[in-house]
């Protein structure tokens, strides 16, 4: 042969994209995150702000903190990392004429581990606490036009009067909506939005009615703005389907 066919010069962000680049920034963050909830517990001279708000590690910089600042530049570069990768699977797919759905479950898997970063950077950044609403038998406002108001308790209690569980049944309505009902407990908020605006149980006491053996309740709840649980619920979504068109890979 006269001329040897050459092979193309790779190219010199090669890389961002390369399955390497992946495995270090998915080992880097692991070994942070093992870091950091080591650090938040073990030392007790370091701030303690709450995982859910982010700008709280911003806002009072700590050397305590140096993980969650090494924890962003790697997760941004798994995210571009995981976006080229995918971005580059799929066209190889779609240059090869592949028809299967199950040839790009892989990349609805990754399109969802992009979207649950998208939901921490969202919450934490975005999410805040907001002004605790008391609730009792009469109507009172939850806020955004939602008012609510209790109808009865159900609680259980451990042999030493601790309280084990607690339901609280509410009734509530918008200034121009039917009346709907819902259960509020520990571990069980009043949910709006896709989980958008949550109203967590933080105190209850319940006491006797008019009605023998009828309590009323009143209630404690925290209001919690959470934008990046829609996110997070997409995420799921996603995943799910790429989980499903997977198929016979499952075998």
């Amino acid at each position: 042969m006269l001329f040897e066919p050459v092979a193309p010069r790779p190219s010199r962000f090669a890389w961002l994209w390369s399955q390497g680049l992946g495995l270090l920034c998915g080992q880097a963050t692991v070994l942070l995150l093992a870091i950091g909830s080591v650090e938040m517990v073990s030392c007790a001279s370091a701030p303690a702000p709450s995982m859910d708000d982010l700008r709280a590690f911003f806002v009072q910089p700590s050397l305590w903190y140096f993980w969650l600042y090494l924890l962003v530049p790697v997760l941004v570069l798994f995210a571009v990392n995981t976006a080229l990768c995918t971005w580059r699977n799929v066209v190889r797919h779609l240059r090869l004429g592949h028809r299967e759905l199950s040839c790009y479950a892989p990349a609805l898997v990754h399109a969802a581990f992009l979207l649950a970063l998208v939901a921490h950077a969202v919450g934490g950044l975005y999410g805040e606490e907001r002004r605790a609403v008391s609730i009792g038998p009469s109507w009172a406002a939850l806020g955004d036009g939602l008012v609510a108001r209790t109808r009865g308790i159900t609680q259980e209690t451990y042999p030493s009067g601790m309280p084990k569980s607690v339901q609280v049944q509410l009734e509530w309505r918008s200034d121009v909506g039917a009346i709907e009902t819902a259960t509020v407990g520990f571990n069980e908020p009043l949910m709006f939005g896709v989980a958008r605006e949550l109203f967590l149980l933080a105190d209850y006491r319940a006491v006797p009615s008019g009605t023998a053996g009828e309590l009323e309740a009143f209630v404690l709840l925290r209001a919690r703005h959470a934008p990046g649980n829609s996110w997070a619920f997409g995420a799921v979504l996603v995943l799910g389907l790429g989980l499903v068109l997977m198929g016979r890979r499952w075998g």
